[in-house]
């Protein structure tokens, strides 16, 4: 649960949720779809899309921490597809008997339940791109690392570590941990100008954020001053000899 509140609270901060509700809202308004044009005046459209949208924007933002918090799902497609088939699980049987009651009085062109269904998933599918499409990579400011800069602003500190999850990487800063959909080479050179270094395929580290250097088995660990282990791959080795810490 931890988890999915976190996920929940990032999303919330970020506005998106707001955003997309008001823009869908007022675009369902205009356009009056599902018999709602004929029905309802432009005013009663709004006043009739904004709370429907506004619950079943509610259901999605709660389905999409349950998918990337709960669940831990990270591959962008998977976790696209499975947001897209829960949304119509839950928001389409609903959907439909409202609009056949509400917008029925005899009409004959209301959509079947597959209609619905094949709107709800691509308009899910639709937004999911779009949130990956409009990552912003922000410019670069006053010495403080681009990797930081794409956090909230809640969650910014001193870069520690980054570690590659599948399609994330985890940045590590003294304020928590924050997980960014990028490549791990990017998110390294985004590090800059922060002093730290590769020391394994899937980790790099900030110089000061070590503690202290382990041998156990013949494998390097690295301890972090704020807790926390990093491996040490053999062919990183010599990064940290140069250092003096083996």
């Amino acid at each position: 649960m931890p988890a999915f509140f976190a996920e929940l609270m990032a999303d919330l901060r970020s506005h998106v949720p707001l955003v997309l509700w008001i823009i869908l809202a007022l675009s369902l308004a205009l356009m009056g779809p599902f018999g709602s044009y004929g029905a309802l005046s432009f005013v009663e459209r709004l006043l009739f899309w904004f709370p429907v949208l506004g619950v079943g924007m509610a259901m999605a933002t709660a389905i999409r921490a349950f998918v990337y918090g709960t669940l831990g799902l990270t591959d962008f497609r998977r976790g696209s597809l499975l947001i897209a088939l829960l949304i119509c699980i839950v928001i389409c049987p609903p959907l439909y008997l409202m609009v056949h009651a509400l917008f029925a009085s005899g009409r004959g062109d209301l959509p079947s339940f597959w209609e619905i269904v094949l709107l709800v998933g691509s308009l899910s599918l639709g937004v999911c791109s779009l949130r990956l499409s409009v990552q912003v990579v922000p410019p670069a400011d006053a010495g403080i690392p681009r990797l930081i800069q794409r956090m909230e602003p809640s969650a910014r500190g001193k870069l520690l570590s980054i570690s590659v999850r599948d399609h994330y990487v985890d940045v590590r800063t003294c304020q928590g941990q924050v997980s960014l959909l990028m490549r791990f080479g990017d998110a390294m050179a985004e590090a800059a100008p922060v002093d730290g270094v590769q020391v394994h395929r899937s980790h790099w580290v900030a110089w000061d954020a070590i503690a202290a250097v382990e041998n156990i088995d013949g494998k390097a660990i690295l301890r972090l001053k704020r807790g926390g282990a990093i491996p040490v791959s053999r062919s990183h080795r010599e990064k940290l000899e140069a250092r003096g810490l083996l």
